[in-house]
């Protein structure tokens, strides 16, 4: 159609190809793409920002207390709430005063982690996982479930993968979730977004987020979808290793 005097033809940016999506990796990985363990340091809690580390978030910075849709980067975990259990880091450097981020979850979903990563291969397959540990026991509050999301830099979503919900434990007990892409470009985002309504609990710490290459077969079944950058159609699930595995299909809408 020929445009009008005044009106500039529409531009439509072409689908973006294909991804795989699944589980953690099975195998050993690889090259370190970035690891954010949030450093350490004596005092209880850091002096580092989301910016200085090269991330971003939605929630904000507060201690003591942490309230709802709030953060911190703490060497332990602090007594702000009855039900909070103590504990340090994932890192474990020795000396017991490594950082880890402490997230008192909004009732609305709230971007923990967002970070662009450049110089990716096409066709090799990434893992984006990060160690969690719920911080409330013998409450039965609501428990945190994390998105893992995968985007491109135009913030399509390309491959999404939920946490589940992060059981309650007497002590802090780190769990690595995550998910594994093939990576149909150079540079994406990757992204971790709080999954759990209500504020009555869903509080958690975040240690070890990393990006590395996976290397070797998987055991699991990869899930591949045609991607579409018109706007986020449907998403189709299956559970795989446990993982709500969700990919951006294209539709007629």
């Amino acid at each position: 159609i020929k445009p009008q005097a005044g009106q500039t033809t529409p531009t439509t940016r072409a689908p973006i190809t294909t991804i795989q999506a699944q589980g953690l990796c099975t195998n050993k990985l690889q090259l370190v793409i970035f690891l954010e363990n949030f450093g350490a340091g004596t005092s209880e809690y850091s002096s580092a920002t989301p910016a200085s580390l090269g991330f971003t978030t939605t929630y904000t910075e507060q201690s003591r207390p942490t309230p709802d849709g709030s953060y911190a980067i703490v060497n332990d975990v602090p007594h702000d709430y009855g039900s909070w259990i103590n504990g340090t880091d994932h890192t474990g450097n020795g000396k017991g005063d490594g950082y880890m981020m402490l997230v008192n979850a909004a009732g609305n979903p709230g971007e923990v982690f967002r970070r662009t990563v450049y110089n990716l291969t096409p066709g090799s397959r990434y893992q984006f996982s990060a160690f969690i540990s719920n911080i409330n026991y013998g409450s039965n509050l609501i428990k945190p479930n994390i998105n893992f999301e995968i985007r491109t830099t135009a913030n399509d979503l390309l491959a999404m993968a939920s946490s589940g919900d992060i059981p309650e434990t007497p002590t802090l007990t780190w769990k690595e979730v995550g998910i594994s892409f093939v990576s149909p470009l150079t540079s994406v985002i990757v992204v971790m977004v709080t999954n759990s309504p209500g504020t009555g609990g869903n509080d958690f710490v975040v240690d070890d987020i990393s990006l590395r290459v996976c290397q070797g077969a998987q055991t699991a079944p990869a899930i591949t979808a045609p991607i579409t950058s018109k706007r986020d159609c449907i998403f189709t699930a299956e559970r795989v290793l446990n993982l709500d595995i969700r990919s951006l299909v294209q539709e007629e809408c």
